[in-house]
C-alpha cells in the first residue's frame, strides 16, 4: 500500500467463503444486522482516493481454481444478498466522500488491485461469482453503484431469482404481478404463470441480462399500442429459434427489449396484451377485468399469442401447482420513493430519495431551488413553498393510437370534444385526477380554456 496516495483504509468490505456459503463481513466498518442491513461506521480520515473490495477465504489464504459448495442454492442466495448490500455500502461511501465509482482506480477488486501492485491476487469476487454461476462482474458492480448514486437503480433486478427454489421464485413473481394487476386489470395468476413458463422462473439468459421476462422483441407484430414501459432504444441481442411456418425451427439473431427492472417488463407485457390490435379490433379483447383464469388464458391463446396447442394447459398447471389464484385478490402496498431534484429531467441534480414525504421535504428545504417529485415525475413540494401548479413543468408525450379521445374535463364521465388526438407527439401543460384513468393531461392547444384533456394511461412520456 502507498499511504496518502492510494489507500489508507485496508478494506471496508470483504467476501468470505466459509463452509460453502457466502457471507458479508465488514472490516473497519461495523457492522451488519441479522436481517442483512449494513450499518457502516467510517471515519473520514480512513479513506483517501480508493476503495478496494477485498475477497478472502477462511481458514486458508486462497480459493482454489475450482471449488464446490455443500449447498449451492444457499450460497447463491447469500451471494445475491451480499452483492446488494455491497452496492448499498459503496453508494454511501462514494456519496460521502465525493467519489465517482466509474473513475479509474476508485472501486477495484483484489485481482485489479494486484495488477496495480497494491493488493494480493487471491479470492477475487469475479472468480466466486463465476463459480456460483452468477452474472455479476466488477464493471457491472461499479455501474450499479453509479446508478444507485443517481437514483436510477430502481425496481427489482432479475438476479433475485437466482439461488432460490422454484416455490420462492413463484412467490416473488406472484407478488410482482399482483401489483401490476392493480393498474392493468389482468389476473396476476395468469401473468405470473406466463412469467414462470417463458422465463424459467426468471433464470434464463434473456431475463438475467435484460430483465426481459416474456421474450418481448424490439419489433413485434402489431407494434402500435400505448402505455409501453420500454424506453424504445435499450436492447439485448441474442440467438433464438424461429418457426418457418411448417413446424421446422431455424436459428436467427434477434434484438430483444432491455428493461431497467422486472416491473417494467411485466408492465410492458400487460400493455401489449391490452393494446395489441388485429385490424380494427383488439387482439385480446375482454382480457382486462376477466375474473376466470381459464377464460383469460383462452383469450390469450385465441388471440394468437402462442402456437403451442398445449399452451392453455401448461399455464393452468402452473397456476394450480403454486396456488397463484391467491394473488388475484392480494392487496399489495406499492413502495413509493420521493426524489429531490432541481427538476424531474435533471436526474444528475438529485440529492436524495426518500420513502417518507416529510423527510423529502426537509431535504428540499435544505437545498434552495429544489423540489420533491413522486415516481411519475410530478412535483409535490417545492423548497420555496410554491404551489404544485407553479412548479409543474410541461413535457412531451407520444400517442401511438389513432382514436384517443379528447375530453372537455378530466374523466371518462366528462363530455368529449368531438375529435381524437391522432398519432403523434403532444405537449402536456397540466395534470389532474379524474374517473377512468390514473392521471389526465391537459393538451397545450387547449391551455387557454383548459378544455382538452386526454388519459395519460395511453401515452408514452418522452
Amino acid at each position: 500500500m502507498i499511504p496518502g496516495i492510494m489507500l489508507l483504509l485496508e478494506v471496508p468490505v470483504c467476501m468470505v467463503l466459509l463452509m460453502g456459503m457466502m457471507e458479508l463481513c465488514i472490516r473497519h466498518c461495523h457492522g451488519i444486522t441479522e436481517d442483512g442491513i449494513v450499518v457502516p461506521v467510517v471515519r473520514e480520515a480512513e479513506i483517501t482516493r480508493i476503495l478496494v473490495w477485498r475477497c478472502v477465504s477462511l481458514p486458508v489464504s486462497g480459493i482454489p481454481a475450482d471449488f464446490t459448495c455443500s449447498d449451492l442454492e444457499k450460497a447463491r442466495a447469500s451471494a445475491v444478498r451480499t452483492y446488494g448490500a455491497a452496492v448499498e455500502l459503496f453508494t454511501m461511501l462514494c456519496k460521502k466522500f465525493g467519489l465517482d465509482p466509474l473513475a479509474d482506480g476508485v472501486v477495484i477488486s483484489h485481482r485489479e488491485g494486484h495488477a496495480r501492485g497494491i493488493a494480493t491476487n487471491h479470492g477475487d469476487p469475479e472468480h466466486l461469482w463465476k463459480g456460483l454461476g452468477l452474472p455479476y462482474t466488477m464493471d457491472g458492480f461499479r455501474k450499479a453503484v453509479k446508478a444507485a448514486m443517481s437514483g436510477k437503480a430502481e425496481g427489482t433486478q432479475a438476479s433475485v431469482f437466482l439461488g432460490i427454489s422454484d416455490e420462492k421464485a413463484a412467490e416473488r413473481i406472484g407478488v410482482l404481478c399482483a401489483e401490476d394487476m392493480k393498474t392493468s386489470g389482468i389476473l396476476a395468476s395468469v401473468s405470473a404463470a406466463q412469467f414462470i413458463l417463458e422465463s424459467g422462473y426468471g433464470r434464463t439468459e434473456l431475463v438475467q441480462k435484460a430483465n426481459n421476462c416474456f421474450g418481448m422483441k424490439c419489433m413485434l407484430s402489431g407494434n402500435s399500442w400505448g402505455g409501453s414501459a420500454w424506453d424504445g432504444t435499450s436492447k439485448y441481442r441474442k440467438k433464438t429459434q424461429e418457426d418457418d411456418g411448417t413446424g421446422k425451427l431455424y436459428t436467427v439473431t434477434a434484438d430483444f427489449r432491455r428493461y431497467a427492472c422486472v416491473e417494467q417488463s411485466i408492465a410492458d407485457h400487460s400493455a401489449y396484451l391490452l393494446g395489441a390490435m388485429n385490424g380494427k379490433k383488439k387482439r385480446y379483447e375482454g382480457l382486462a377485468g376477466e375474473k376466470d383464469y381459464l377464460k383469460a388464458v383462452q383469450i390469450i391463446k385465441n388471440g394468437g399469442y402462442a402456437t403451442d396447442s398445449l399452451y392453455v394447459q401448461k399455464i393452468c398447471v402452473i397456476i394450480e401447482k403454486y396456488g397463484l389464484i391467491r394473488f388475484d385478490c392480494m392487496k399489495t402496498e406499492k413502495e413509493i420513493w420521493y426524489r429531490v431534484r432541481k427538476n424531474w429531467q435533471d436526474a444528475e441534480s438529485q440529492v436524495g430519495a426518500f420513502k417518507v414525504l416529510d423527510n423529502a421535504k426537509k431535504c428540499a428545504d435544505e437545498h434552495p431551488g429544489f423540489s420533491v417529485f413522486d415516481e411519475n415525475g410530478k412535483a409535490v413540494y417545492s423548497s420555496v413553498d410554491k404551489k404544485q401548479e407553479e412548479v409543474f413543468r410541461p413535457y412531451l408525450v407520444r400517442v401511438e393510437i389513432s382514436d384517443l379521445n379528447i375530453r372537455k374535463k378530466p374523466g371518462t364521465d366528462q363530455e368529449k370534444v368531438g375529435k381524437y388526438t391522432g398519432v403523434g407527439c403532444f405537449t402536456i401543460v397540466a395534470e389532474a385526477d379524474g374517473v377512468g384513468a390514473s392521471k389526465w393531461g391537459l393538451l397545450k392547444a387547449y391551455e387557454k380554456e383548459r378544455n382538452g384533456w386526454i388519459s395519460l394511461d395511453f401515452v408514452t412520456r418522452i
